[in-house]
């Protein structure tokens, strides 16, 4: 399903998307507050039969920078937790994980810009850096797949972005 944030200026939407080889690729979009797509990206693990699935998503307030928690699976060993971070322009950072953390099932960032995860221990992980994750911005599989916001998301046979904005 997909996950949402909100900025004062925009709305974060991350979900995960099947590809043209049938697994699952990160995707996230970026909308103005009149709905307007902003910025369309997908990361994808270089491995067959993998899957990047989104749990979380977070926006610092002092950067716009992205932050995005999930489960990344490689196709042959367990899952691991998968942290994706975006600067505010979408320029993909990094994608990490931490050893010994099977999931991503969440993720805050505080006013001073501290990551802390809710993982599959049992009290929040702060995240300062991990193991890079093997895997490459776009989508995997023909380089004539559609784009995120032609081709369905997981879980989603349809939708509509509508924002309301009122004070």
């Amino acid at each position: 399903l997909p996950r949402l944030a909100l900025s004062t200026s925009s709305l974060y939407v991350a979900a995960s998307r099947v590809n043209s080889a049938g697994n699952l690729d990160l995707g996230f979009l970026k909308y103005d507050l009149t709905g307007s797509t902003q910025v369309e990206k997908a990361w994808h693990g270089n491995v067959s039969g993998g899957g990047e699935i989104p749990s979380g998503i977070a926006v610092n307030t002092l950067t716009g920078n992205l932050f995005i928690a999930g489960t990344y699976a490689d196709g042959t060993a367990s899952p691991a937790l998968g942290v994706w971070h975006y600067q505010s322009d979408g320029t993909f950072v990094f994608a990490e994980t931490l050893s010994g953390q099977q999931n991503g099932n969440g993720i805050a960032i505080t006013a001073s810009g501290a990551k802390w995860l809710a993982t599959n221990s049992t009290a929040p992980v702060q995240f300062n850096t991990g193991t890079t994750l093997a895997g490459a911005e776009g989508l995997e599989g023909a380089a004539a797949a559609p784009t995120l916001t032609a081709a369905p998301f997981t879980g989603v046979s349809s939708m509509t972005l509508r924002a309301n904005w009122s004070t």
